[in-house]
């Protein structure tokens, strides 16, 4: 009989990628999952496992995936923003039914692919072995992870096999104001299925860890969670520039351009196709303009990210004569129709106020590399992958002060209203999470560089701890390894 202490021999740990792989998008989970499958050999020499990514075929249910796109895939609408502000919202009961529909729909999709699954035998089909290990790292709460997805895990557990679920985060429990009533649904009955046949859960920060372990003991009524552990790592924040370079994307002005370098141990930009509208954007030639600031807010556009008041404080210092620029860069999500249209219709879009949807990673680079600061304005975050990113690249950050925040940026941050006598330059500037809080960042930060003449004036990742892909994945399959060791 094996011991309880023995870790149990992984067989094989089967990636899920599907909705990266389908969905080809590049927003902060996709992100973390191109990393993770990308480092697949690192997973191998910690677990000693084979490692095979996954995905969700249509018709054949679970099939073996030997290259995951890297190419950016989300769509660039900020033209379109007239034509999407002017669709009326779904009335509650409305999105109840799509939701219905939707879920239906896909529960048919898998029986056939419980059927089809009986009889095909293709080479890259996968069927549960003894001992497999399971690990969902993409966005398991979708449609698509449907009935056959449910008899496919069940199968994994009558092998002597785990299902580990990594959850980004609870938001759409915690804060169900922020999503669509349908998602909201159907990652509440996703995250069910932890008390039945998910194992463990795999969360992104300490943060979230304590939340999440908070709700399965309050809501699924798990006193202990010794059974089901929750584990957290921290995702990388080193982009590499470059992988982007071999997949062509469309320029909105149907150019390509190669912008200088980055400057000594930088970005050699020269060698990464950015497109022409973003560099002028950042890029002043008249050196007798007095110095406009430049802040980046990258993230998917959505209720929490804080875009709205984040639009409402730099507006109110335009019209009062500021001369800095905010450029915000990520994919449409949910619920913006009131943002969109206050974006259409701003007097300053295009002026002082750009946005971006479909940046790839070199041009995320750039403006790592080239703005003077990020703004982090989100109302709740399970990790801040773009913090993290700053950081990375001595981008000085102004974040909203939210539990998570200080996480990363511990021990660096200070808050407005804190004297600035013997205040050190390298600190995180956190600022209560609405439009006056963050004006007050704003004018803090910008006396800060303007007294430290021309030098950065927060160069966040020189106290940081930030933590490279390689490590991320190596702490990610450490805490695989620890799982499969407990049960």
């Amino acid at each position: 009989m094996q011991k309880k202490s023995q870790k149990v021999k992984i067989n094989r740990i089967l990636i899920d990628c599907s909705d990266t792989y389908i969905e080809n998008l590049n927003t902060g989970i996709q992100r973390v999952v191109r990393n993770i499958v990308s480092r697949s050999a690192i997973i191998t020499e910690v677990s000693g496992a084979e490692v095979i990514p996954v995905i969700l075929d249509k018709k054949r249910g679970y099939v073996k995936l030997s290259d995951i796109r890297i190419s950016n895939g989300n769509k660039n609408i900020s033209k379109n923003t007239k034509n999407i502000a002017k669709k009326l919202p779904f009335k509650v009961f409305l999105k109840v039914i799509q939701h219905i529909i939707r879920k239906s729909k896909h529960y048919l999709e898998g029986l056939f692919q419980i059927f089809s699954a009986k009889f095909y035998t293709g080479a890259d089909s996968v069927i549960p072995e003894e001992n497999d290990v399971l690990i969902l790292t993409d966005g398991f709460w979708n449609y698509r992870y449907n009935v056959y997805f449910d008899n496919f895990c069940k199968k994994i557990k009558k092998n002597n096999g785990k299902v580990i679920a990594v959850v980004y985060d609870i938001i759409p429990l915690t804060n169900p104001e922020f999503f669509d009533i349908g998602l909201t649904l159907n990652f509440k009955g996703k995250i069910k299925k932890i008390k039945g046949f998910i194992d463990a859960v795999i969360t992104i920060s300490k943060s979230e860890k304590e939340i999440i372990e908070e709700y399965l003991k309050k809501t699924l009524n798990l006193e202990n969670t010794v059974n089901k552990p929750v584990k957290y790592f921290y995702p990388g924040c080193d982009i590499k520039c470059g992988i982007d370079s071999e997949n062509s994307v469309k320029y909105q002005d149907g150019k390509e351009n190669d912008a200088s370098s980055g400057g000594e141990g930088g970005l050699n930009l020269k060698k990464i196709k950015i497109r022409k509208n973003l560099t002028e954007i950042f890029e002043t030639h008249d050196i007798h303009i007095q110095r406009r600031f430049s802040y980046i807010s990258v993230g998917t556009i959505e209720p929490r990210k804080g875009y709205d008041y984040t639009i409402e404080a730099f507006e109110e210092m335009w019209k009062n004569g500021y001369r800095g620029i905010l450029v915000i860069a990520g994919k449409i999500g949910w619920k913006t129709e009131k943002l969109l249209k206050k974006i259409r219709r701003s007097a300053y879009l295009n002026k002082k106020l750009f946005m971006f949807n479909d940046l790839n990673d070199n041009e995320l680079c750039y403006m790592y590399k080239t703005a003077d600061a990020l703004v982090s304005a989100s109302f709740r975050e399970g990790y801040g992958l773009p913090l993290a990113e700053a950081m990375n690249y001595r981008l000085p950050v102004l974040a909203s002060d939210i539990p998570v925040f200080r996480e990363i940026g511990a021990p660096m941050g200070i808050s407005i209203g804190k004297s600035a006598e013997g205040a050190k330059s390298k600190e995180i500037i956190y600022f209560n999470p609405d439009k006056n809080g963050l004006i007050s960042a704003v004018k803090e930060f910008e006396s800060r560089a303007n007294m430290a003449d021309g030098n950065n004036p927060n160069p966040a990742a020189e106290a940081a701890a930030v933590v490279s892909w390689d490590e991320s994945v190596r702490n990610f399959s450490s805490a695989v390894v620890e799982i499969c060791g407990i049960f």
